[in-house]
């Protein structure tokens, strides 16, 4: 596999993921604060709102963004899933 059909698996991957985990903790939030759903009729509507959608998109921009800075993406095959773990973490606290 090339460097960059590597670099943009990695690049979709970490954007998938960080949607899926931005989504999965907008439900818990949706579900713990009771001020949004007295706002909003259902999950969907919630989910559904403009500027949750565009939190939606932007978070996992954010963070690749982070991650490209951080040097996530420079070696894709010289990285052992020990390495990414770590570096992910690092770049998270950071």
């Amino acid at each position: 596999m090339k460097k960059t059909k590597a670099v943009i698996l990695f690049l979709l991957g970490d954007w998938v993921f960080t949607a899926i985990a931005w989504g999965l903790f907008s439900l818990f939030r949706y579900s713990t604060v009771t001020a949004f759903r007295e706002f909003f009729d259902s999950i969907t509507d919630f989910f559904l709102f403009p500027r949750t959608l565009k939190v939606f998109l932007l978070v996992p921009f954010i963070w690749l963004v982070i991650y490209y800075f951080s040097g996530f993406y420079n070696k894709p095959f010289r990285k052992t899933q020990v390495d990414i773990l770590l570096h992910t973490l690092l770049s998270t606290a950071i």
